[in-house]
């Protein structure tokens, strides 16, 4: 009973983050499923929003080390009181990159691909 509360709930909070961002567009769901590792401490959502590509060429790496690291480099970003409606998306397909701005100011800019039609982050 409880795992399915889990679920349900996990499942609650991400329908939340995708809502309530200012603009969501497909390509930015592994962002979003990072912030939410972020929130919950999941190493295995973390790891799983990266594309094989990164998993294999990080296979020694601590993924808890490097969850907690990207979670000061969002504090450093974002800030500790983010608000995900301040945050915009923006995709170019030409060239696979999603960028992400806060505030109405471009962050940082990923790659992204897709893998079995799932849309995965493909850099660290």
């Amino acid at each position: 009973m409880r795992c399915i509360y889990l679920i349900r709930k996990s499942f609650l909070i991400l329908l939340f983050l995708f809502i309530s961002c200012k603009k969501t567009i497909s390509q930015a769901e592994p962002f979003l499923e990072v912030m939410q590792a972020i929130k919950s401490n999941d190493v295995n959502l973390f790891k799983n929003a990266f594309s094989k590509k990164i998993q294999e060429e990080n296979k020694n790496t601590d993924w808890a080390k490097n969850l907690v690291d990207t979670k000061a480099s969002f504090e450093y970003y974002f800030g500790k009181k983010c608000k995900l409606n301040e945050i915009e998306f923006f995709y170019d397909k030409t060239i696979n990159l999603l960028s992400v701005n806060y505030k109405g100011k471009e962050q940082f800019r990923l790659f992204v691909v897709m893998e079995n039609n799932n849309w995965k982050l493909n850099e660290r």
